[in-house]
């Protein structure tokens, strides 16, 4: 929805409270937007106001002491509208992690911007005053080659995003956008400290997050339990699992597990029975944006579960391992410094510990990120490629990545892909259409912000990945899950379904007659065909996203 315009020459904005959000009318700020603060009695103490002080009190609070740093200095997840009446200036603000998603668009003549306007859907904003909707090929391109570089761009050409981290200010002639946080690397802790102070920041993001009727997800790896088990000792919680009886990805033995040690128990979902396509028509009109995520339609089971249990807000521990880290990006800086044979100690020690080879650890960790200098093989038309740019522009990424030289460096580009605040939309989407708030102790930024600090060393070590968070979670969680070395994949259920829906060559035919335009038939049914005769994953998820750039456009009836 839109609950943000601006007609420049108008003496204010029209603001209005987003659904589970605020509106606040103050003399020196107008302020509308959604919040959930990390620490709420700390901040209302900091500036002044009494504990119950509402939202938008405390926004325009935050904004009238540390005006443009207003937002590094708000702790939490939000997205935020605020006109500074004395400066005639409208501030856009999203947190550190794009939690809470924020598009915005600009209407006039010759590019000179004459309405401003902001909202949490990019679709509500496609039409602005009648226009007509019109696809960004260049994020469709990145779509299709599961490639996410612009931050800025949504599938509505004259629709864009708010970047995580930063803020559009708008005077009605200059716009600027500013970005105010960034991850950076801490000074190291003591030994003897670090342990603690990872558990403790841990244990006080789960802190922040439970409030209400407060649910969990459960799926037997280190992530889910450990926001649980920490969850669980804070206030009685329901668990949501998901189960595959009869494929490789079924966790119900570590699950049970954690039910047993933690006192938790589980509502079971059997997985096999959901399908992501039955799932799409609905998902399409819940998202602003095309179904990128494969495994959607297993989260939004999830919601619903948690829903029907009661609960208002999910706990999940979502890219638990971007934040804590496997560590094995150490193995790629020992690779670019020549330290051959402390780099074939760790590789030994990781593979046995895994049990895979050498070979294949040094493959799919080190040579792999070497070998990527054309980033990945696209499905896309070669005219609509050179029509993007798309080549010099994924080079362009791939070199900056190479650029890397520290492990730390490294941590930090993988906490800010662009990918993870476009999943967190399409999850908050997902969620907020079935009644609940997902919420991710593991994006606190205190937290992430301490991981990337930690040494290269404490992330992996003598083969074991996440090494810092296995020893500081002792007694959080049963031991049988702490030192787990694998973990089951989701894309088993995914792949069958996918293989099943493909069989029917006229009915994919007919399916991506919007999208064949864009993109190199012969390639896209080399793919199909080798999800049919070998199931295979990767080729899976480039048919999918190939049909749920379709299924939208046939939706939002826009042409290529």
């Amino acid at each position: 929805m839109m609950w943000a315009r601006w007609d420049g020459a108008s003496p204010k904005p029209f603001l209005t409270a987003p659904e589970g959000g605020f509106f606040y009318v103050g003399e020196a700020f107008l302020c509308a937007g959604t919040i959930r603060w990390d620490e709420r009695a700390a901040a209302a103490h900091a500036l002044g106001l009494p504990r119950n002080a509402a939202d938008g009190e405390l926004v325009s609070a935050a904004f009238e002491r540390w005006r443009d740093e207003a937002p590094f200095h708000i702790l939490g997840d939000f997205a935020l509208a605020v006109f500074d009446v004395r400066r005639r200036r409208l501030t856009l603000a999203r947190d550190v992690f794009g939690v809470h998603p924020m598009y915005w668009t600009a209407g006039g003549d010759l590019g000179i911007p004459e309405v401003l306007a902001a909202g949490s859907r990019a679709d509500a904003l496609a039409r602005l005053d009648g226009r007509e909707a019109r696809l960004d090929e260049v994020r469709a391109a990145h779509h299709l080659a599961g490639w996410s570089v612009d931050a800025t761009r949504t599938f509505f050409r004259d629709v864009k995003r708010v970047p995580r981290a930063h803020t559009i200010s708008w005077d009605g002639h200059t716009l600027q956008q500013r970005e105010y946080w960034r991850l950076n690397v801490a000074p190291r802790r003591s030994p003897e400290r670090a342990l603690g102070e990872l558990r403790a920041r841990f244990e006080r993001a789960v802190a922040c997050r439970v409030s209400g009727e407060t649910a969990v997800t459960l799926s037997g790896g280190l992530d889910s339990t450990a926001v649980a088990c920490a969850a669980r000792r804070l206030a009685p919680v329901s668990a949501h699992a998901l189960v595959f009886p009869g494929l490789s990805s079924d966790e119900s033995r570590y699950i049970g597990i954690v039910e047993r040690e933690c006192g938790i128990d589980a509502t079971r979902i059997d997985g096999t029975k959901l399908n992501p396509w039955h799932a799409l028509e609905r998902a399409t009109v819940t998202q602003s944006e095309p179904v990128g995520a494969p495994n959607l339609f297993l989260h939004e089971a999830l919601y619903e579960s948690a829903r029907r249990s009661g609960a208002t807000v999910l706990l999940d521990g979502l890219d638990g391992d971007t934040t804590l880290s496997h560590g094995m990006e150490r193995l790629v800086v020992l690779a670019q410094r020549g330290r051959w044979l402390r780099l074939l100690s760790e590789t030994r020690s990781f593979s046995r510990r895994h049990g895979i080879t050498m070979r294949r650890t040094l493959r799919r960790h080190v040579w792999s990120r070497w070998r990527r200098r054309r980033g990945p093989r696209s499905i896309l038309d070669e005219d609509v490629a050179q029509r993007v740019a798309f080549e010099s522009t994924t080079r362009a990424h791939l070199s900056s990545l190479r650029g890397l030289r520290t492990e730390q460096e490294l941590h930090r580009a993988n906490l800010e892909r662009g990918i993870l605040s476009h999943a967190l939309e399409l999850a908050h989407h997902a969620a907020h259409a079935r009644g609940i708030e997902p919420r991710y102790p593991f994006f606190d930024r205190r937290l992430a912000q301490f991981c990337v600090s930690l040494p290269a060393t404490w992330k992996l070590r003598d083969g074991w990945s996440r090494w810092a968070h296995r020893e500081a979670s002792a007694g959080l969680m049963p031991d049988e899950i702490r030192w787990r070395v694998r973990k089951a994949r989701l894309g088993p259920q995914f792949t069958q379904c996918m293989r099943g829906l493909v069989r029917d060559e006229h009915a994919i035919e007919h399916r991506l007659q919007r999208v064949l335009p864009l993109v190199d038939r012969a390639r896209l049914n080399d793919y199909r065909d080798r999800l049919l005769h070998a199931a295979d994953l990767a080729s899976a998820v480039v048919v999918w996203r190939a049909l749920t750039l379709d299924v939208w456009m046939e939706q939002w009836n826009i042409s290529a």
